[in-house]
């Protein structure tokens, strides 16, 4: 008997360089093909034509690999279309699960959608035109399809209710995971290694996200000035993260930075995954001064890292990060700026290192795959 199938939109994996979001796609579709609650289940990749060969750089395994004949760009607009054909009528009957918002138009199948926050409804000018347009005009409509939502915090729950309307009784919390058999403290000839590789000569402060308006770049660097004026020899900041959009500004605060003497540490290359642990076990602290969350996946990774934290004073870091960050205020910069002082000028315990990285672990790959193969299971 054949077994009944899973299809998963894979296309967030196609980028050379992944975003967020990809890594998330990524981390789940390779927890669930090793999870015993999907040894039942065929898990079907779909990917656009001619796309299957970039997949093959993740060595996923219990896969398959499906295509549809379009070129990339039908496949791209093929959900914001009403009068398209049905994805299952060429792929077949399954649960469906779209993990990057869109939701593709389907006859006889379920579903599950995955909305990760609400920004656009919120903070419309921290998200780019183009997806802002896309979400304002189709989001709504992607929901009311779904047989389930899932996003990946309770206070985007909230917010999705409160700000996009979203269907209470669809939504389902589950929250993202940090491998912490990866993401553990570095020992120290790899952190030399990394310091070495990427031009580090002093102690540094990391920032760890992808570069754009809703991260907060610009207040970051006003409050590095503010700081006192022996820590412009003494450190050094780390921006480690992809240009995303509207960065012009943000470089021109970088420029301005080196200008009055800090040291700006900007990769021109992309940073691999297996160099994180290094570089976040050696930073003498990771701060995250974004406008709004969905999760925050960096601030637990640092803590995997036994790194201390400090963070903007959202509800979402207050539910992951809990009482192991310094909290503060991201529109001001004075109140990052004490922040920042706060951790550098203390001494770091070990008994508190410890338990940030045991909170950590309560936020694992695996009980997020467990949770979402419980809906699959409501759908069958």
């Amino acid at each position: 008997m054949a077994k009944p199938k899973i299809f998963i939109d894979a296309s967030p994996l196609l980028d050379p360089r992944l975003s967020g979001i990809g890594h998330t796609v990524l981390s789940m579709i390779k927890t669930m093909s090793e999870s015993p609650f999907f040894e039942n289940y065929e898990l079907c990749l779909i990917v656009p034509y001619l796309k299957k060969s970039n997949l093959e750089r993740f060595h996923l395994r219990n896969v398959t690999v499906k295509t549809i004949l379009l070129p990339a760009r039908v496949w791209n607009v093929w959900p914001r279309l009403s009068f398209m054909p049905p994805i299952d009528f060429f792929l077949g009957k399954g649960v469906y699960i779209f993990m990057n918002y869109k939701k593709w138009p389907l006859a006889f199948s379920k579903s599950i959608t995955y909305v990760y926050d609400a920004n656009y409804a919120i903070y419309p000018q921290y998200v780019e035109a183009r997806n802002l347009h896309m979400l304002q005009a189709n989001l709504g409509r992607w929901m009311t399809a779904s047989d389930k939502l899932v996003t990946i915090s309770k206070a985007s729950k909230a917010e999705l209710i409160e700000y996009a309307n979203a269907p209470a009784e669809k939504i389902e919390v589950i929250y993202c995971g940090v491998d912490t058999d990866f993401m553990r403290p570095a020992p120290k000839e790899e952190v030399d290694r990394v310091m070495k590789e990427y031009g580090i000569t002093k102690k540094y402060l990391m920032f760890l996200s992808n570069i754009e308006p809703r991260k907060n770049i610009e207040n970051l660097l006003e409050a590095l000035d503010l700081l006192p004026e022996k820590y412009k020899k003494t450190h050094a900041l780390l921006l480690v993260g992809g240009m995303a959009w509207s960065t012009d500004a943000i470089m021109a605060k970088i420029n301005a930075a080196k200008k009055e003497g800090w040291i700006i540490i900007k990769p021109s290359r992309y940073v691999p995954d297996e160099d994180l642990p290094g570089l976040l076990t050696g930073a003498e602290l990771l701060v995250h001064p974004a406008y709004h969350e969905g999760f925050g996946i960096s601030p637990l990774q640092a803590m995997a890292c036994e790194t201390p934290v400090a963070i903007s004073n959202l509800p979402v870091m207050h539910e992951t990060v809990g009482k192991y960050g310094i909290y503060f205020d991201p529109h001001d910069p004075s109140a990052i700026s004490r922040a920042l002082h706060d951790i550098m000028t203390r001494t770091k315990s070990q008994k508190e290192a410890g338990a940030m990285r045991r909170h950590v672990m309560d936020f694992t790959w695996e009980k997020a795959v467990h949770r979402l193969s419980d809906l699959v299971g409501e759908l069958q």
